[in-house]
């Protein structure tokens, strides 16, 4: 509540995120451990030593979006550890456009945050990154499409000066969340309907 600073969600706030295939994330409090997969791009804390030693925000984002993926990632990847910070809260007062105090006074063009994420899976996953823009959010980034991700330069270096492991090293350290629940199966499969020919497809 902005008037009270009443925490009102139902939720108990959100201390997690985990990475999922299309580039996106789903909260997973429950993930265990202090280690976080993929932290919040609005409630998060870091020391101005790592922020300029990892090149802070990518200056190549637009708008909104992506940014807690890139950070996340690059932190991983690159040295660092995301922890949660017990006891803490960070007061978000959620965008609710009936109320002048939360209404949201600026544009979140979708195009914006589909190149977000999708610039920040290009940056870090390496060859996984073509498993990203498999998904049909992603179509218009496909060769000859109407939208790219631009120049990943910037990432390159900082990310050359600091050594930084490949995405794999992510996947080994948070075996347990892709291996250990099939999100990343030893063996997949393609099932076709006899009489049809149809394909069975996930919807």
């Amino acid at each position: 509540d902005p008037d009270t600073w009443q925490e009102i969600s139902p939720y108990g706030g959100g201390t997690k995120m985990c990475l999922t295939w299309n580039a996106d994330f789903v909260w997973c409090n429950s993930y265990p451990g202090p280690y976080v997969p993929i932290m919040s791009g609005g409630l998060l804390a870091i020391t101005r030593f790592w922020w300029e030693e990892t090149g802070g925000y990518d200056e190549h984002m637009l708008s909104w979006g992506g940014e807690n993926l890139d950070q996340s990632l690059r932190t991983w990847l690159c040295g660092g550890e995301i922890m949660v910070a017990e006891g803490s809260r960070v007061a978000h007062m959620w965008r609710d456009p009936a109320k002048p105090k939360t209404m949201l006074h600026y544009a979140i063009p979708t195009d914006h945050v589909r190149r977000n994420r999708l610039r920040a899976s290009q940056a870090w996953l390496g060859p996984w990154a073509e498993k990203v823009k498999s998904f049909p959010e992603f179509e218009d980034f496909l060769d000859g499409g109407r939208l790219e991700v631009g120049d990943l330069s910037n990432v390159e270096s900082f990310r050359k000066r600091l050594k930084c492991h490949g995405f794999e090293e992510y996947l080994d350290r948070f075996q347990d969340l892709y291996f250990g629940t099939g999100r990343l199966p030893s063996t997949t499969f393609h099932l076709r309907e006899r009489t049809t020919g149809f394909c069975l497809n996930l919807v």
